[in-house]
């Protein structure tokens, strides 16, 4: 299953509100806030908290944790990608570290976070899923596409 292990790269440690330990490369996050006002989407998929302004820009905010709809969560970490920043509502970021991750050799299957799991890390005697922030992206993008397709055919 574990495939190779990648170089010591720095990364961003969060929690979700069930307390699950996650990592993303610290390059793919721009910033970590305070959780902003949020405007819900109307019919839109739980995944979706909203979407919210932040520096002149709107970015469209998903849980960490799909049974969570409701925003209790703590903070927000601004994410990098290709279409531009998102939100990432989380319990809290613990901070930053370098951590050597083992990669899978095989594809992440599951819900939520743990699609997007590319591999493992221990920090502090605790097992860390390190996630790659352009596949939990794709995933967050395909479950809300799959979403208003199925409340566009009712």
């Amino acid at each position: 299953m574990v495939n190779e292990v990648s170089a010591c790269d720095q990364y961003c440690l969060f929690r979700t509100r069930n307390r699950e330990a996650f990592a993303v490369l610290a390059t793919s996050v721009r910033e970590v806030m305070p959780v902003p006002n949020i405007t819900p989407i109307p019919l839109s998929d739980p995944l979706l908290a909203g979407l919210c302004h932040v520096r002149n820009e709107f970015l469209p905010v998903v849980h960490s944790d799909r049974r969570n709809n409701d925003i209790r969560e703590k903070q927000m970490m601004v994410m990098f990608s290709p279409t531009g920043p998102w939100g990432l509502l989380v319990e809290n970021v613990v901070g930053l570290a370098q951590l050597e991750v083992s990669l899978n050799s095989v594809g992440a299957d599951g819900s939520g976070l743990s699609a997007a799991v590319m591999g493992t890390a221990s920090h502090e005697h605790e097992i860390i899923r390190v996630l790659d922030n352009n596949t939990l992206l794709q995933h967050f993008e395909r479950q809300l596409r799959s979403h208003w397709k199925r409340i566009n055919v009712a």
